[in-house]
Formats: C-alpha cells, sequence, structure tokens
C-alpha cells in the first residue's frame, strides 16, 4: 500500500473521530515502516507493557485463496484511545474484517477502513484484557508463484506506539493438483481368476488440472 493512501484515510479518521490521538499513524512521529517505532510519554508516565503480534493461519497460499488474520494485543491497562494500521505490499485481492472482541466479547469500533491496501482500526476506552482482531485476506488471482505479500502494522495509544510481531510474510505457493479418492463399490467375494469390479470416485480438490492413476491389489 502506498503510504499516502495510508496517511490519507488516517487524517480522514483523526478529523472524525475528534480527540483521539494518531498522531503517529498519520506520520507525524517520523515512524517509517519497517522501523522500531519512537515510544512517547504521557505528563512523565512510564510506557505501558503493550505487546502486539499477528498470526495467519498459513504463511503460504495459492492464488485465489483466502488467509485468516489475527491480531492478538495485549495491553497491561485500560487505554483511552487505540489504533491499530496494518498495510499490506503490495495489495491483496480483497480484505474483510471478521471480528473484534476483547476478552471473547464482541467490541465496536469508533472507526474501520479495510481494503484490498491495508486495514485501519480505532479503539476507545479498551484494555486490559486480551483484544483480537481477525481479519481475511485473498490472493488476487494473477499472483506467480514464489511472490511474497509483506504485513506491516503498528498499534499507538495515547501512552507509546509498537510494531505488531509474529508472522510478517505471505509466500503465493505454486498451483498443484490433489486428489481425494473414495471407493464408492467393491465386490463381496470372487473367485481365483475372475475379474474385480471396482467403482471409485477421484475429486481433484488442488487449484490446476493433473492426473490421477489408480491401482489397486487383492
Amino acid at each position: 500500500m502506498k503510504r499516502s493512501r495510508i496517511v490519507g484515510l488516517l487524517v480522514v479518521a483523526a478529523l472524525l473521530v475528534a480527540g483521539i490521538g494518531l498522531a503517529g499513524a498519520t506520520g507525524d512521529s517520523g515512524t517509517a515502516p519497517g522501523t522500531d517505532p519512537a515510544v512517547s510519554t504521557v505528563d512523565g508516565e512510564q510506557p505501558t507493557a503493550l505487546t502486539a503480534d499477528r498470526t495467519l493461519n498459513t504463511t503460504e497460499a495459492g492464488p485465489g485463496d483466502t488467509v485468516t488474520v489475527t491480531t492478538t494485543i495485549e495491553p497491561d491497562i485500560q487505554e483511552d484511545n487505540m489504533s491499530v494500521v496494518e498495510e499490506f505490499s503490495p495489495d491483496f485481492g480483497s480484505a474483510n474484517l471478521v471480528s473484534i472482541t476483547e476478552g471473547g466479547d464482541d467490541v465496536s469500533p469508533v472507526l474501520t477502513a479495510v481494503g484490498p491496501e491495508g486495514v485501519i482500526i480505532v479503539l476507545e476506552d479498551i484494555g486490559p484484557q486480551t483484544i483480537n482482531i481477525v481479519y481475511q485476506v485473498t490472493v488476487p488471482s494473477d499472483a506467480q508463484a514464489g511472490e511474497t505479500y509483506t504485513f506491516d502494522g503498528t498499534v499507538e495509544t495515547d501512552n507509546e506506539t509498537i510494531s505488531v510481531g509474529g508472522d510478517q510474510q505471505l509466500v503465493v505457493s505454486q498451483d498443484t493438483a490433489e486428489f481425494d479418492v473414495e471407493i464408492t463399490s467393491v465386490e463381496d467375494s470372487v473367485e481365483v481368476g475372475e475379474e474385480v469390479t471396482v467403482e471409485s470416485e477421484v475429486t481433484n480438490t488442488g487449484n490446476e488440472s493433473g492426473t490421477q492413476t489408480l491401482a489397486f491389489e487383492v
């Protein structure tokens, strides 16, 4: 996602939710993607022990596949304001938000912006229980095998800004043919030397055409 596009979205977010501290997310902090962000303090207070990790249900996926991403945030205090920004490079085919929960309970965000280029979520009065943000991304149908999609995320509160750790990349896998074979019927008994009739069902569950050879032994 181009940095200017994320900045534009965050400027709009800041105008919509006046009073929410998004300065770092809009770039005022000078933090560049992939670098360690500066940690700020408010009124001399020490930063909280805020952590954030990203988990992909798979780090390899084929063209057209959908991958589920879970960002887990662990604040140790209740935060007045929290913004979560995820940038994708290159853009995915699509993205959609699945859920936001705190301690297992659904949470209503102040603002959400979800698209092929990234995710922006703004929360208020959140914590100290575990926060899980779940969203899905779909690999473009024309993605090439070996292509790498990178996730770059930050979490910002009134007290500090941190980078999201955990899984950082999704690699496009080679299209393959995969087969499920089921024996649907076979004769109960035959004499020695007689032919055996076997019926089977073969299903290609992969994303590439191919052939499957079946061999039977008695």
